[in-house]
């Protein structure tokens, strides 16, 4: 099965450089906007046969532009959440960031997830696909796609490729980076995290 990771457009606590993590409330930018529509018209060609979002502002807007493209009315699952930042939500995004990296993947952030949770909820979504018509387009965030698909956090409004084998739940990236494809579009820059 083909699953198409999608990260939220811009928001304006990415611009903000705050800590989003399951913070409901922060918007798409105008750039976000733009980012969302253009991802939209990249997967019009791949015919994706189902739209699922996370329930987050920022996801469902993305989700709602990439949708009216391709003619799928998102479903919204909390399972593709970002991970809960807790009592790091809403600050500085670099501050946070630097505080949970000494976290064991086990250990959750006060008030918030551990990145153990994190993949448990992937994990339960992943099973929950079951043999559905695809491909899936996923929107969703850094943390999620991260823990799915492994790498640096993508960039806002990219697209991750990967390959489900539905009888094992192992995921295969599919790396399209040598044909100058706008997918697997990633960045680094550590203060996207929690988005």
């Amino acid at each position: 099965m083909e699953l198409l990771l999608v990260r939220h457009g811009e928001s304006t606590w990415n611009v903000a450089g705050r800590m989003q993590g399951q913070t409901a409330s922060p918007v798409l930018t105008d750039r976000g906007r733009r980012q969302a529509g253009d991802v939209g018209a990249r997967l019009l060609a791949l015919g994706a046969a189902r739209l699922l979002t996370s329930d987050l502002v920022r996801a469902r807007q993305t989700a709602a532009i990439i949708g009216r493209t391709l003619r799928l009315e998102p479903e919204t699952d909390p399972l593709l959440r970002e991970r809960h930042y807790g009592t790091w939500q809403g600050r500085n995004s670099a501050e946070a960031i630097r505080a949970t990296r000494s976290l064991l993947d086990h250990e959750r952030v006060p008030g918030g997830e551990s990145l153990v949770d994190v993949r448990q909820r992937w994990a339960t979504l992943v099973t929950a696909l079951g043999d559905i018509p695809e491909p899936v387009v996923l929107v969703t965030h850094g943390n999620v796609i991260v823990e799915a698909a492994g790498g640096p956090i993508p960039e806002n409004g990219s697209v991750t490729r990967l390959l489900l084998d539905i009888w094992t739940h192992t995921l295969t990236p599919v790396d399209r980076s040598s044909d100058a494809s706008p997918f697997l579009s990633h960045s680094a820059r550590d203060g996207e995290r929690g988005g």
